[in-house]
């Protein structure tokens, strides 16, 4: 009897957890109707704490990633059902896989997977439909190539030609520039010897300016010195023998001559005073 009541406690709870479950995935497929993906992933993840190898909570967690562009990570999630026993199932999770690898420009790999959707599943109509269509665009790729050598080469010998212009563009913008700097350097040389021209010019008018003033003051001096040598000459009297040498009228001018100037410089003397006396002692 014990065993019994074991029993249905285990089957109540495996069916409350099983509600459990299904619950959260109406909630996540609502959520996904709606677009709103990613809170249908979150109710899928949910689901997966709950029962992580539960096959319809993993397979809808891979459609939404899908829908929000994580490629990877769904290919991830459509992986786990591959060994799964409902071949239904697994056909759709190869045939999501090539999807995955579409978007992401993987044409062969998400070929291999439309096959093998196709394996599981012959009557999949949109797997064959999908099959052809990335068979045709991987093929139509492969021609381009096989086409584009050529284009590819005169595309290279162009792109090789640009960038010897832009390098010839270059050194002829470095010459130009080392032009530039030399003509520069030459303007400030012209420059500066301009300054030292004038400069010497300068000097050399500083120096005539000395010289002459220089010249003009030995001048004032040779000129006072012929003045004292001239008054020093007119002040010293004759000798005795020189007024002997003289004729009586060259004398007697000479005389009369010294009487008249000897009369003016006594009249140009200032008169001279004389000092009273004091009396007492200085003491």
């Amino acid at each position: 009897m014990y065993k019994s009541i074991l029993i249905v406690l285990i089957l109540t709870a495996f069916q409350a957890n099983a509600q459990k479950i299904r619950t959260l995935v109406n909630e996540g497929n609502e959520a996904y109707e709606k677009e709103e993906y990613e809170n249908s992933l979150n109710k899928y993840q949910d689901a997966l704490l709950e029962d992580a190898l539960n096959e319809q909570a993993t397979f809808n967690k891979g459609d939404a990633l899908y829908k929000l562009k994580k490629y990877e990570d769904a290919v991830k999630e459509f992986e786990k059902l591959a060994g799964s026993k409902d071949i239904k199932l697994a056909a759709k999770s190869a045939y999501n896989i090539g999807n995955c690898y579409y978007q992401t420009d993987k044409l062969q790999e998400s070929i291999n997977s439309y096959v093998k959707s196709l394996d599981l599943d012959p009557t999949d109509k949109e797997a064959k439909h999908n099959l052809e269509l990335t068979r045709a665009k991987l093929k139509e790729q492969s021609k381009k190539q096989k086409q584009n050598p050529d284009q590819q080469n005169k595309q290279d010998k162009k792109d090789q030609q640009q960038s010897g212009d832009d390098k010839k563009d270059q050194n002829g913008e470095e010459n130009q520039q080392q032009d530039d700097q030399s003509q520069q350097n030459n303007q400030d040389e012209q420059e500066n010897q301009d300054q030292q021209n004038q400069q010497d010019e300068q000097e050399s008018e500083n120096k005539d300016d000395t010289n002459e003033e220089n010249q003009d003051t030995k001048d004032q001096q040779e000129e006072k010195q012929e003045e004292n040598s001239d008054q020093t000459q007119q002040q010293q009297p004759l000798s005795e023998d020189d007024l002997k040498k003289m004729n009586p009228d060259d004398a007697r001018k000479i005389l009369d001559a010294l009487r008249e100037e000897e009369q003016k410089s006594q009249e140009n003397k200032p008169p001279i005073k004389v000092r009273g006396q004091r009396g007492g002692k200085d003491w």
